[in-house]
């Protein structure tokens, strides 16, 4: 267990980028029409990320990962762990941006602001 109480499946030394704290809530869309889910980022790399969903919730092996307000940034996962309420996901694609005229500047601000590591 790590000190924020959850546990580290992967383990670093497997990890091929350094994951960073995120806390920050996504949604799931699925290609087959099923309906969009919420959940939460957990922690996010480069490379992959721990997403937290209610248990309930079917998660396919492959979805699009909507990040942001207004679901800015889109990632196609790959699942790679599961637990009770956890997924451990890989990024297939780099990040697809809508375009920022879409994004209005209150959007990207929020999104800046909340995220890790931001300068104030």
């Amino acid at each position: 267990m790590r000190g924020n109480g959850f546990q580290d499946f992967a383990g670093p030394k497997r990890r091929k980028s350094q994951r960073r704290p995120f806390a920050y809530p996504a949604e799931l869309r699925f290609e087959n029409e099923l309906p969009a889910a919420s959940c939460l980022i957990v922690d996010m790399s480069e490379t992959g990320a721990q997403l937290e969903a209610p248990p309930e919730t079917n998660i396919h092996d492959e979805f699009i990962l909507l990040i942001g307000a207004h679901t800015s940034v889109r990632r196609r996962c790959q699942v790679i762990w599961r637990s009770n309420s956890r997924i451990g996901v890989r990024f297939v694609n780099e990040p697809e941006t809508l375009p920022q005229r879409l994004i209005g500047k209150a959007v990207l601000q929020t999104l800046f602001a909340n995220a890790p590591n931001a300068k104030a």
